[in-house]
């Protein structure tokens, strides 16, 4: 049984194994690590969640997507959420209310503790991804697979059109070149800055975590403008005092 004492012994072999020994290069790989490259798989048992409390309490300005934080922004949205998307969504929502991310996050997290909020459950029905879910959901499945980051169009269609996508080849290659693309020019109305071109031919998923600067599609405002088949049960209670109120 793997418990919280292993975890930890195996956390501290890992920085060991990185360099990480003292405070201050704590602190240091916290401000250039990313949770794919430097910490997903590499302590069996932890995860985003934890990675993201480590750089918070080391001054990184991010969010912890634990219980209470995903009840919030899936409240908020209309729909399930991943981790990244509520790193995403919490993170630009204190930037238009002129927070830092980590400040709303705990404000959130206390407010949310008990029966502080009381959310309506969420009954979801099966939508079918857009496009730009299905690449990210790409990206992020072949990463684990092949242990690397930086794939091309064609890697992506391949992956896309074995879980059975039924979007057109064309259209799956200019969300990644172009629309999806952080540094391709805007020839469209609606951009993302999901990805990134390293080389020819080659892409990866860029900032993980940061929310997009190219669209305000982005924004938890417009996101809430989108059609969506989601109905709220108003008489159901909050289950909120099931979640564990420790950080």
């Amino acid at each position: 049984m793997l418990t919280r004492a292993h975890q930890l012994r195996d956390l501290a072999a890992y920085f060991r194994e990185v360099g990480v020994v003292d405070q201050d290069s704590l602190r240091r790989w916290a401000e250039q690590s990313q949770f794919r490259l430097d910490f997903e798989g590499k302590v069996k048992g932890l995860g985003i969640a934890v990675y993201h409390w480590l750089v918070m309490r080391q001054g990184v300005d991010t969010v912890k997507p634990d219980v209470h934080i995903h009840r919030f922004a899936e409240a908020a949205i209309g729909r399930r959420l991943s981790d990244g998307e509520v790193v995403r969504v919490v993170a630009e929502a204190a930037h238009q209310l002129g927070l830092k991310a980590y400040e709303l996050d705990w404000r959130i997290w206390e407010a949310s503790r008990g029966d502080g909020l009381a959310y309506p459950k969420l009954r979801i029905c099966r939508l079918r991804m857009t496009c730009r879910d299905e690449i990210l959901e790409a990206f992020a499945d072949l990463s684990k697979r092949t242990d690397r980051d930086t794939f091309s169009p064609a890697e992506i269609i391949a992956e896309m059109r074995r879980k059975g996508t039924t979007y057109a080849e064309s259209t799956i290659r200019t969300h990644i070149v172009s629309r999806m693309c952080s540094n391709a020019p805007d020839h469209h109305a609606v951009v993302y800055s999901d990805l990134e071109r390293v080389g020819p031919g080659l892409y990866r998923v860029h900032s993980t975590g940061s929310p997009s600067s190219r669209a305000d599609e982005a924004s938890p405002e417009s996101a809430t403008h989108q059609p969506m088949a989601v109905e709220k049960d108003s008489s159901s209670q909050s289950d909120t005092s099931t979640a564990s109120s420790s950080r």
